[in-house]
């Protein structure tokens, strides 16, 4: 008889002894009630052991395999795990229960009810082994003459749809079986599950994913076309689930890449004293790491969980909120289980960057939307990072001379809140268009600048033209060439002490000194920007990112020389 007992002794020693094929199965009541037992992982390493590299017709098993508790019928989540591996190679073999009670009575004292009445689930009374025997014959011979006795794909199509399976009692929550469910077929879908052993080891283990992973079963990419990041910066990665995969993951995700570094944040969330204490790891982290983008769980402490917790209150808001008052250019995406709108409106007025869902059943378009956010973040934070320091460096520099009375404190305030007011603009574009505020708000820096540095009033006039010189200085403005599109080394002449625009803003640009920068194109910019030519043009001029990145790197050379 080519058939396997499974047991705990917990059946006749003669049956037992009787039987060529037999694995014993033993688990104490002692076990079952440690909390760092699992049932699945347990069932899963001894039944692939078993199973793996043989092929029986029929698996036969008691309802429970408890040896005190025999209501607690773990017999039947076994045969679960027999039916969800593919791996054990047994998925669609007969399964018959050795018991007292009926499918009817077995089904009113268990979650697994229907499972019992789908195809090639037998239940027998007999604890003899010629009976138990002749039943197997049966089986074999006449339970479906026409053909083999293996479920057919229709039938286990059934099995799986009819079956409901429960979260293993170790998952303290729904957080975590949607983040551990999202890991293993994220994994799966970029052929990285084998890489990473708490996937391996524990999550493809549980009863629950085998039976999502087999009703929605995820096609791997080709090696070849897994997503890439291109970026360059540095990614840190605070979720209180990274001990469980994720941290794994993502290195998996940005290994190609030699410009990308990678960190996450180490500490034990669980035995975090309170939330004070995680936000206050995550900043300290954050402000030694010094990363480019941050991609950050919501819920991270228990309190998180709470069903009345305010979105603006939880510990990945707060981690956010100081994310961005140490910088603001640092791109911030949240990366969590939840899709409460209450919480990503919450998450937009604090400066989010992006929000990724861990969605286990929309794997590809996350995944994809993953790897397009990461990208642009890494991109947007390379120089915004950067602009926000130097920024702040322009405005001690202001205060510095405001204080020492050395710059007229009104021009002073104002260049401040134009400063706030176009990068202000830069972290909340949202389209092909956010470029231009900030721009127009940086060259009006530049045109008071003018303003302060030049009086027009305070030229010299000879021989009926007139000649312009810096305030408080005997250096005279510079003519440029619009042609040659470059500064002649002549004096800048008009016929009244009038400035031409174009001249005025050609000489402040250029004191700045910026190399790289053309002076002409920026001014250019400006102009057709204000003064567009729709007869000549029939759109307004498209201002770039790159446009913007300039006209900054003049106005902060601009203001350090004042």
């Amino acid at each position: 008889m080519n058939a396997l007992l499974i047991h705990n002794d917990n059946l006749p020693s003669q049956l037992i002894d009787a039987f060529q094929h037999k694995m014993k199965f033993e688990v104490t009541q002692a076990a079952l009630a440690s909390p760092n037992f699992s049932f699945d992982k347990e069932a899963d390493r001894e039944l692939m052991f078993s199973l793996k590299d043989n092929r029986y017709n029929v698996v036969f098993l008691p309802v429970t395999l408890s040896d005190s508790n025999y209501l607690e019928l773990s017999g039947l989540r076994l045969a679960l795990h027999i039916r969800l591996s593919p791996l054990m190679n047994h998925t669609k073999v007969p399964i018959v229960f050795i018991g007292h009670e009926s499918k009817e009575q077995l089904a009113k004292l268990s979650d697994y009810g229907a499972f019992l009445f789908t195809t090639g689930i037998f239940v027998t009374p007999s604890f003899d082994f010629s009976e138990v025997e002749t039943y197997y014959d049966w089986i074999i011979k006449f339970w479906r003459p026409q053909s083999d006795s293996l479920l057919n794909e229709k039938e286990y199509a059934n099995f799986l749809n009819k079956t409901k399976v429960n979260s293993s009692p170790n998952y303290l929550s729904h957080h975590s079986v949607e983040n551990e469910l999202a890991l293993s077929r994220w994994s799966k879908y970029l052929n990285f599950d084998s890489a990473i052993p708490q996937v391996v080891n524990n999550i493809n283990t549980e009863l629950n994913f085998k039976h999502y992973a087999e009703l929605y079963p995820v096609e791997p990419l080709d090696p070849i076309q897994v997503p890439e990041i291109k970026g360059a910066g540095s990614i840190l990665l605070i979720d209180d689930e990274f001990k469980k995969g994720w941290s794994d993951f993502f290195k998996l995700l940005v290994k190609g890449n030699q410009d990308i570094t990678y960190d996450h944040l180490d500490i034990d969330f669980k035995a975090a004293v309170s939330r004070a204490e995680i936000i206050g790891a995550s900043t300290s982290k954050i402000i030694d790491f010094n990363p480019d983008v941050i991609i950050l769980d919501l819920r991270l402490c228990d309190e998180d969980f709470d069903l009345e917790a305010n979105p603006s209150e939880l510990t990945g808001t707060e981690i956010l909120k100081a994310a961005k008052k140490i910088n603001p250019g640092i791109s911030v995406i949240i990366f969590s289980a939840t899709n409460k709108i209450a919480n990503l409106q919450s998450l937009q007025k604090q400066g989010v960057n992006g929000f990724i869902r861990k969605d286990a059943r929309n794997y590809r378009n996350s995944i994809s939307e993953l790897c397009g956010i990461i990208d642009a973040s890494l991109l947007s934070a390379s120089w915004l990072k950067k602009m926000y320091d130097k920024t702040d460096e322009c405005t001690i520099h202001l205060k510095r001379q405001r204080k020492q009375r050395k710059l007229n404190g009104e021009f002073i305030r104002a260049i401040i809140i134009y400063l706030e007011l176009a990068f202000d603009s830069l972290l909340s574009i949202r389209n092909r268009y956010g470029y231009d505020p900030s721009f127009t708000y940086y060259f009006l820096i530049i045109e008071a600048c003018g303003k302060e540095l030049i009086d027009e009033n305070d030229s010299v006039k000879v021989g009926g033209k007139y000649y312009h010189k810096w305030r408080g200085s005997d250096q005279y403005l510079k003519h440029f060439d619009y042609n040659t599109k470059r500064k002649t080394g002549r004096r800048l002449e008009s016929k009244n002490k009038r400035i031409v625009y174009n001249e005025k803003m050609l000489n402040v640009t250029d004191k700045a000194n910026v190399k790289d920068v053309n002076i002409f194109k920026l001014v250019e910019i400006r102009n057709n920007f204000h003064h567009p030519d729709l007869i000549k043009n029939d759109s307004i001029a498209l201002i770039q990112m790159g446009d913007t990145k300039d006209v900054f790197e003049v106005v902060y050379k601009l203001i350090l020389s004042l």
